[in-house]
């Protein structure tokens, strides 16, 4: 996971968010390569999970992806820092949901690089530009 530069499931390009599942599988925003990649414990390639279709704003496209976490229903959420919005993509999905558009309502700005979800699903989000932290409500996240 280190050393080089590139595109391929076995390289990274400017990674910033990094969560671990409770199997032990490393889940990484490849932020340089628009997506996020899962390597199973002790593996040499990773898995693409979400993105990978180049850079942009559609729900199968990532814009350098920073923050990531996993909720309790396997739901990946990305902060896509590019497209100011975060995405949940399901487990086994092949596009995201847009769950909240920063750039529509200016409430998250591209500065934002830490999420957190409680125990009630509420999503915090830091915003490094507006010098906050936002709480999103989550009315299911299933």
């Amino acid at each position: 996971w280190y050393g080089a530069t590139g595109s391929s499931l076995a390289l990274l390009n400017g990674p910033q968010g990094i969560w671990v599942d409770n199997s032990g599988n490393v889940y990484v925003s490849d932020t340089g390569n628009h997506r996020v990649v899962r390597w199973a414990s002790g593996a040499t390639t990773g898995v693409l999970v979400a993105g990978g279709n180049g850079q942009g704003p559609y729900s199968v496209q990532l814009n350098s992806p920073t923050s990531i976490i996993i909720d309790g229903n396997g739901n990946l959420f990305i902060f896509d820092s590019g497209n100011q919005r975060i995405q949940q993509w399901p487990p086994g999905a092949t596009y995201g949901i847009t769950i909240f558009d920063g750039s529509y309502n200016n409430a998250v700005s591209i500065g934002s690089f830490g999420m957190v979800m409680d125990t009630s699903g509420n999503l915090y989000v830091t915003d490094f530009g507006g010098r906050r932290v936002q709480m999103i409500s989550m009315i299911s996240t299933s």
